[in-house]
């Protein structure tokens, strides 16, 4: 049996854990047509944060610098782990470039000339690249299907605007 106080330890990493998921979900709803980023918090040389973490002995690649790995973190958090911290972060990308963040980005922008708004989705599905490379042709055919609704919206709405364009009678 659980002592109270353990409970309550318990409890209280669970709410950061909620909290930490919540502000994640805020950014993703406030930003929408921006391009989001996550990260894992990285310690560089000679800064207090650097200096601290190594007093602590949280760093776990002291020289982190020199080897680089891409998402990999180099110091140990607190009140998570650090696949708990990778968890974190992978929700938020998989969250901010989802097929239904990518339309509700769009269609957010419906005030704006079209050319626009497929020039954001267009960014938006490069920028998800960063954290979701898409390595091959059938990573793209797989995002070019997740991603069909909008992409024909915005074919559909290029299209009805070309044919609704005045025929020009210009003579040379």
């Amino acid at each position: 049996m659980r002592s109270r106080a353990e409970a309550r330890r318990v409890e209280a990493r669970n709410r950061e854990a909620e909290y930490a998921s919540k502000i994640i979900s805020l950014r993703c709803c406030a930003l929408l047509a921006l391009e989001a980023c996550f990260g894992l918090l990285t310690p560089l040389p000679a800064t207090p944060l650097y200096k601290r973490l190594e007093a602590a002995g949280r760093l776990t690649r002291p020289k982190h610098w020199q080897e680089f790995i891409p998402f990999e973190m180099a110091h140990t958090p607190l009140k998570m782990t650090m696949a708990q911290a990778h968890a974190e972060v992978k929700y938020g990308w998989a969250r901010s470039y989802s097929p239904e963040a990518l339309a509700k980005a769009v269609n957010s922008l419906r005030h704006k000339p079209l050319g626009y708004r497929i020039n954001i989705f267009i960014a938006r599905v490069c920028f998800r690249g960063i954290y979701f490379p898409q390595m091959g042709l059938l990573a793209w055919v797989k995002l070019i299907s997740q991603n069909r609704h909008t992409i024909f919206n915005l074919v559909r709405e290029a299209f009805a605007a070309w044919r609704s364009r005045p025929i020009s009678t210009a003579s040379n």
